[in-house]
């Protein structure tokens, strides 16, 4: 029988191991348990959320990276509005992002610190608008023409104020109608209406505008599950997670960089900048 080399013995020795691993003759090391799962819930809302856009949207990266830092494997499902803010309430998913509180929504969630400050203002196209350029008070824009979001946190006090408005499940139904003068005004975060005109419209863009003074500027935040299991401890962990990523440059570093993209670069929307509440 033929000698075996060393080169040829090792050889062998390597084949023999891989054997016993692929058949249990050698035990390897088990392999470290995964964290457990935690589901949160998203929808459209580009630049911030988006299942079209790279990690999910400016937002979604911090609120995975803040699971991470709790020990969780983030989970995150895009749904429309409505059905989101039904798994927040029925207790399947934990969260739902980005939401703007509200005393409506105050009487059935519980609401993370801020994630970023969001200004909503009041779009128009200048080829079709015939408003006011200023206002004071809902009733000043009582003859106009508004397209709303379902689902939004502005939509409770819209139907209470006895204005038109025409409410659609995307911003970009809305800003299609403004721009084919269907609509007169359209509410929505000022970062996100001039992202989604320089996707929509970018050689009209200097045809939109918006109204003064700004129609709110409000916190967005994780809308918290009352139902979901150990409910308090994870809105803690959540919390000093977003701590942390706020001190340490993350937030503001991932923003910048998901903003600088742009929907249709070279030019992009001003940025936000982040605020804390005192």
């Amino acid at each position: 029988m033929a000698s075996c080399s060393t080169p040829c013995r090792r050889l062998r020795t390597v084949l023999l191991v891989t054997l016993a691993l692929l058949t249990g003759g050698v035990h390897a090391e088990p392999p470290a348990s995964e964290p457990p799962e935690l589901l949160l819930v998203t929808g459209e809302w580009p630049p911030y959320t988006s299942a079209s856009m790279p990690d999910g949207g400016c937002l979604t990266p911090i609120v995975a990276e803040a699971a991470r830092r709790m020990g969780y494997r983030p989970r995150i499902d895009f749904y429309p509005w409505r059905r989101a803010e039904a798994a927040v309430r029925e207790g399947t998913a934990f969260a739902a992002f980005p939401y703007a509180s509200s005393p409506e929504r105050e009487r059935s969630f519980n609401f993370s610190d801020p994630l970023w400050i969001t200004r909503t203002v009041f779009f128009y196209d200048r080829e079709h608008y015939r408003g006011p350029m200023r206002w004071r008070s809902l009733e000043d824009l009582a003859a106009l023409r508004l397209g709303g979001l379902l689902g939004s946190y502005y939509e409770p006090a819209l139907r209470g104020s006895g204005l038109a408005v025409e409410y659609v499940n995307s911003d970009e139904q809305n800003f299609r109608k403004l721009h084919a003068g269907r609509l007169d005004l359209v509410p929505t975060d000022e970062l996100q209406g001039w992202w989604m005109i320089e996707k929509l419209f970018p050689r009209q863009r200097d045809n939109f505008e918006t109204l003064i003074p700004a129609y709110q500027s409000a916190p967005s935040r994780l809308m918290i599950s009352r139902g979901y299991a150990q409910e308090k401890t994870l809105t803690l962990a959540f919390n000093n997670a977003l701590s942390q990523l706020q001190a340490s440059g993350f937030i503001a570093q991932t923003m910048a960089a998901c903003i600088a993209r742009g929907p249709t670069a070279p030019q992009s929307p001003p940025i936000v900048p982040l605020v804390t509440e005192p």
